[in-house]
């Protein structure tokens, strides 16, 4: 099946259950953004990519590699083509049509770690070598560090299963970011070594949209979690959301050791 064809399928096994975020895409081309975030409007988050044809969002962290969720990737391998933008909006995009040369998915499947992690490999071009790249946190996050959610996904859930799908909140192109709170104390059941959590379970859905808490929403999955210091580096990669309001991140900062070595070693 062609990539331009290929359809996202966005399962959610029981009301109240983790979903991914990836984007449910029926044809529309629509390209929206975080729950409740607010525009981006200057490179402050560098390599961050709009994924077109994988409906998901990702950054650029090597000479030839973005960095995504292990979700996002089923399917694709070494030959495979997909048209990417860089630019935080309609205006300031550059088409990217690119060759994927290899894709490395973690390992470790393990839904208690759930690390959800992928690298694409693709081959040099121009546009590619031009887009700055984004830095992986050398440092460990803490507790309560401020961090910042970003992503090209829905602004707004029309339901959460029950055959609603999700809505789009806007069709324009343009990157969001959210700020939050960082919680690396095993929030929700989280393991605390693989994964960071965002709370927003505390903020009213009538400060967001009629039918949804802040975070990630279906399109955001693989998008980086970058600090809020400047520059900002990334310190996780978007996952996952609960209806609840938490939103999940796979670690990638120097704290979660063995994840930060696995990237950099498959950008060699």
């Amino acid at each position: 099946m062609s990539l331009a064809s290929r359809l996202t399928v966005f399962t959610v096994v029981a009301a109240g259950a983790w979903s991914c975020a990836s984007r449910d895409f029926n044809g529309e081309g629509a390209e929206t953004n975080v729950v409740g975030g607010a525009d981006v409007t200057s490179n402050a988050y560098p390599g961050v990519l709009n994924l077109v044809d994988i409906k998901c969002t990702g950054a650029k962290v090597g000479p030839r590699h973005i960095l995504t969720a292990r979700h996002c990737v089923p399917g694709f391998s070494a030959g495979s083509k997909f048209t990417a933008q860089s630019g935080y909006n309609s205006s300031t995009a550059a088409v990217l049509n690119l060759e994927i040369v290899k894709v490395s998915r973690h390992p470790d499947q393990d839904s208690a770690k759930n690390i959800d992690l992928a690298v694409i490999e693709v081959k040099a071009t121009a546009g590619f070598t031009a887009i700055p790249t984004a830095a992986l946190s050398a440092t460990a996050v803490r507790d309560r560090d401020a961090v910042k959610v970003i992503g090209f996904g829905c602004t707004a859930r029309a339901s959460f299963g029950g055959g609603g799908g999700f809505a789009s909140g806007a069709t324009s192109q343009q990157l969001k970011a959210l700020a939050c709170s960082a919680r690396t104390g095993g929030v929700n059941g989280l393991n605390a070594s693989t994964n960071i959590a965002c709370d927003f379970s505390h903020i009213a859905k009538s400060a967001v949209s009629a039918d949804s808490v802040p975070g990630l929403c279906p399109g955001d999955s693989g998008g980086p979690l970058f600090t809020a210091t400047n520059p900002a580096q990334i310190v996780g990669v978007n996952s996952n959301y609960h209806p609840s309001g938490i939103s999940k991140f796979a670690r990638v900062d120097a704290g979660a050791s063995g994840l930060h070595t696995w990237v950099k070693d498959a950008l060699r």
